[in-house]
């Protein structure tokens, strides 16, 4: 592979790494949410940047879990990565792996005030003598706080989705998550590529078979080809020479006849005389 063709792949990769990141924002930003509203009285003095310098020193965070106790049917540690998983995993990929792990264990820590609120929520429910606004309040407040414990719940599948994603791309780089999208085919796609699959073995080995015929019946037929060559020249080889002998005997023959006739010739002048 040439210098260019290595700056060309690892420009297209840095590309496909910089532009990821803008598409996801670009999903992220698309706020239509039209029912949005402005922060007021001591809502307003929370804070509204929710991604940064909002780290808790470790005292602070301690005393509200402390305050805040824990559901025992609940494990906040999160799950560990299969064995078969972890002994092919990178050592890049194994950090990465605990990184993630830390940091849905440290998210999972916000059910815990969730489902204290949801337990004085259920001690207040009104009675049915209250009044429909009351029970209407109550009720939105119910709804609101399992929102926030579904979302919650959300993120941390989520977060091990990413985990199971980047073991198996650390084990096997061609990995592709199946889209979620509607696509053509859909879920019929693997079951038409095992027929196709199917049928062209078929054919492959139907021809494979003709081709191996082929292979065995070829010899036999060159053999036989070169059979018939064979005594095809030999027997005009043979012929030729015999034609040749026959003429040469013939050739012979005749001058011994003419040597005879001359001899007697001779002797009968000879006898004359």
């Amino acid at each position: 592979m040439t210098e260019d063709s290595d700056n060309t792949d690892s420009n297209e990769h840095n590309n496909e790494r910089t532009e990821e990141p803008n598409i996801d924002q670009d999903l992220y930003l698309d706020d239509s949410d039209h029912a949005s509203w402005t922060p007021s009285g001591p809502i307003a003095e929370l804070p509204s940047e929710v991604f940064k310098k909002n780290l808790l020193p470790t005292d602070s965070r301690k005393f509200i879990l402390q305050n805040e106790p824990k559901n025992r049917n609940i494990s906040f540690t999160p799950p560990d990565m299969d064995r078969k998983v972890w002994i092919h995993m990178s050592k890049i990929a194994k950090d990465h792996d605990k990184e993630i792990r830390r940091l849905l264990y440290r998210f999972s820590a916000a059910i815990r005030p969730i489902d204290n609120s949801l337990r004085l929520i259920y001690a207040s429910k009104p009675e049915d003598s209250a009044s429909q606004e009351t029970k209407d309040a109550w009720l939105q407040l119910e709804q609101t706080t399992l929102n926030s414990r579904a979302l919650v719940l959300d993120a941390l599948s989520f977060g091990n989705e990413i985990r199971k994603e980047q073991a198996l791309r650390s084990i096997s780089p061609g990995y592709r998550k199946q889209s979620e999208r509607e696509e053509v085919f859909g879920e019929e796609l693997p079951e038409i590529i095992r027929k196709e699959n199917e049928t062209n073995k078929l054919f492959n080995d139907a021809a494979w078979q003709k081709r191996r015929a082929n292979q065995f019946r070829s010899p036999r037929t060159q053999a036989s080809n070169n059979f018939r060559n064979t005594s095809t020249n030999s027997s005009s080889y043979k012929g030729k020479y015999k034609n040749s002998s026959y003429q040469h005997y013939q050739h012979k023959q005749g001058n011994n006849q003419s040597g005879n006739q001359s001899n007697g010739g001779s002797q009968n002048r000879q006898s004359s005389a």
